[in-house]
């Protein structure tokens, strides 16, 4: 039997009051330098999972099927704010430790604020949400949803407990509206679901999705959620839960598609003109195509009227570099990119663009990010990501585009060996090829 060692770590952001705000140059935020494995790198569908008393068959096609995308949230005032990160013992049944630690972004004192060793509690931290009264998480050890508080005495808080059925999937954060906390379950049934943070009320199926979902945003009284046959849409503001009569599909996938990263963007102008976003992931054998898609709608475009009009693409990355979930701010998308062309994963972006931009491609402002996640978060004008087993990192949202610029050394005419003098001799009506040799004259160099 294979034996895996993994301990996951996912990380979120709560902004408050209350805290003192910094300006960051480019900067490492905290360093976790024997373990820092952000969740999606142990979901993936190949895994297999050792056989243990607290890793059920359900709970591992749950953890195998779901998608790891996580939608970011940004919470409160933008003065000040907390990092979350944990770790915990999933896939490695030799491991019993968990730790929740926090600190101020603004810098400050670093906080373990729950400690575990127990092999019998030690699955916890998942789907992390921050909030204004703490930091909502999934306690699969204990099959309930926990609150950590703001303050002293950091003694978690049941929520609700949950039954097989109902458990969130791997890697998607709760999502918060109003008074409630949103999820999506993969696998008898899939649906969507909603509980009041407060636990008061009983847990709701919001929808019953045809397929398997990943991934779920609410808009108002519009909850959409994405699955393998496309985007969907269904209100919540009926008498009783769920509204089928307002279900609908808001767009349609291909074969061997999937989709995640939810967005939504209000434009406004006369005709209330608002998009919604995804990414939207293309599978070919061995090879996958991820660009980010979009619908414009509004008074006059009632996308919900007209689901299967084409969609628009807003940004396509190089064949096998996993695009991010995006995060919109002053009207400029942010994403992570990946390089899935090696197992190790050494090589990593971060790109912007804005909504309108005029010329294709995307801005990328920082490069040579090995092992970059999928999830971002901003405040104080900062955007920070993680690399797993690096660290969080924190850069200006306003950092300079990387450029670079070439210019051309010498140029070699050759049939099949050749120098820069050209020395070799060639021979009449045979292929000839002329290759530039080019050398780097300003910008950051690029990732060996």
């Amino acid at each position: 039997m294979a034996i895996f060692k993994v301990v996951t770590m996912q990380y979120t952001i709560i902004i408050l009051e209350g805290e003192e705000g910094t300006t960051y140059e480019p900067q490492k935020f905290f360093v976790h330098t024997r373990y820092l494995a952000i969740t999606s790198a142990i979901c993936h569908p190949s895994v297999a999972f050792p056989a243990s008393s607290i890793c059920s068959a359900e709970r591992a096609h749950r953890y195998a099927n779901s998608h790891c995308h996580r939608q970011c949230r940004r919470v409160g005032r933008r003065e000040a704010g907390l990092l979350y990160w944990a770790s915990n013992c999933y896939a490695d049944e030799f491991n019993p430790f968990a730790e929740l630690k926090r600190k101020p972004i603004g810098g400050g004192v670093q906080r373990t604020l729950e400690s575990i060793n127990d092999y019998n509690l030690c699955i916890t931290y998942q789907n992390l949400l921050s909030a204004a009264d703490g930091l909502y998480y999934f306690d699969d050890a204990q099959d309930r949803i926990e609150l950590m508080p703001l303050g002293e005495p950091y003694t978690p808080q049941v929520v609700k407990a949950l039954i097989s059925g109902q458990f969130p999937n791997v890697g998607k954060a709760f999502v918060e509206a109003g008074d409630y906390l949103y999820w999506v379950h993969s696998l008898s049934p899939n649906a969507v679901y909603r509980v009041k943070k407060d636990g008061s009320s009983e847990v709701e199926t919001v929808a019953n999705t045809g397929a398997l979902p990943a991934d779920v945003m609410i808009v108002g009284n519009t909850v959409y959620w994405t699955d393998s046959s496309g985007v969907w849409s269904i209100r919540n503001d009926c008498a009783a839960l769920p509204c089928s009569d307002s279900q609908s599909q808001f767009a349609s996938f291909g074969a061997n598609t999937s989709g995640y990263g939810l967005l939504y963007q209000y434009i406004g102008g006369v005709q209330g003109t608002y998009r919604v976003y995804w990414v939207q992931h293309v599978e070919s054998g061995s090879n996958s195509d991820y660009q980010i898609r979009y619908r414009s709608c509004g008074q006059i475009a009632v996308c919900f009227l007209s689901p299967q009009e084409p969609t628009a693409l807003f940004y396509g990355s190089t064949t096998n570099w996993r695009i991010g979930n995006p995060l919109l701010t002053n009207n400029t998308l942010y994403w992570t990119e990946a390089d899935q062309n090696t197992v190790n994963n050494q090589n990593g972006d971060l790109k912007r663009r804005a909504y309108n931009a005029a010329t294709p491609g995307a801005d990328t402002i920082a490069t040579g990010q090995a092992k970059i996640d999928n999830q971002l978060y901003v405040t104080n004008d900062q955007i920070f990501f993680a690399r797993q087993n690096t660290g969080i990192y924190s850069l200006a949202l306003n950092a300079s585009a990387i450029t670079r610029d070439f210019r051309v050394d010498g140029m070699e005419v050759t049939q099949a060996i050749q120098n820069l003098t050209n020395q070799a001799p060639l021979a009449a009506n045979k292929p000839t090829y002329v290759a530039p040799t080019l050398r780097r004259s300003a910008g950051q160099a690029p990732p060996m």
